[in-house]
């Protein structure tokens, strides 16, 4: 439902997430961020794929933070480490 709701912004040449939710307009994730990608394949809960600064790591929507940190260079490596996490968790 989040991402139903949500809107890529981009500010100074950074990307963000908007939440366009008719209850709550706010910010989702700042606009910090070279690229995003929403990669909806990743087990059941829903993932940001984020690059900062030449390396991804992913915001988790349910938690609303960042779970997986910046040591990635490649984004399938990344979605790798999300869908592991998503196992893990049952």
């Amino acid at each position: 439902l989040g991402v139903l709701f949500s809107k890529f912004v981009c500010q100074n040449g950074r990307w963000g997430v908007f939440s366009l939710h008719p209850q709550k307009l706010s910010i989702t994730i700042p606009c910090e961020y070279d690229e995003i990608l929403y990669d909806r394949r990743i087990g059941t809960d829903s993932w940001w794929l984020l690059k900062k600064d030449g390396k991804w790591g992913a915001y988790r929507i349910s938690r609303k933070k960042i779970v997986v940190p910046f040591d990635y260079y490649d984004v399938n490596e990344v979605a790798h480490r999300c869908e592991e996490i998503e196992k893990s968790l049952g």
